[in-house]
């Protein structure tokens, strides 16, 4: 099937695969060739992209997941891949988050979402 990713700066990736592992927010899904039509969200959390056999491992900032019977789009704002991904400074991300959490003069929910993408991004170490 033909996957598509397209982030903030544009197409991020576009190459045939043999499946997808995603997580929704009605849970985790894996998407063949063939699928039925499906548009769901798509949460902060790891994507695998499978091809011949291997795994590659990206971490997925969120994002749309659209699902037809050939091609697989997920639109996102960030996306990563194990390679791309500075450790360091999603550790410093995650430690920025952490004290904005025990500010209460802080966006909470916002500092809860950087906190979870940072942890998703060290996840990948």
């Amino acid at each position: 099937m033909k996957l598509k990713i397209v982030n903030l700066e544009g197409l991020y990736l576009e190459d045939e695969v043999d499946a997808i592992v995603v997580k929704t927010t009605n849970g985790e899904l894996t998407i063949l060739n063939k699928h039925l039509p499906l548009i769901a969200n798509c949460t902060i959390d790891i994507l695998k992209v499978i091809k011949n056999q291997s795994e590659t491992l990206y971490a997925l900032a969120g994002g749309v997941l659209f699902v037809d019977e050939n091609e697989t789009k997920i639109i996102t704002m960030a996306i990563e891949s194990q390679k791309e991904i500075n450790f360091e400074r999603a550790l410093k991300a995650k430690e920025r988050a952490e004290i904005r959490l025990k500010d209460s003069q802080s966006d909470i929910k916002r500092a809860e979402i950087a906190l979870k993408k940072a942890i998703n991004r060290l996840s990948l170490k």
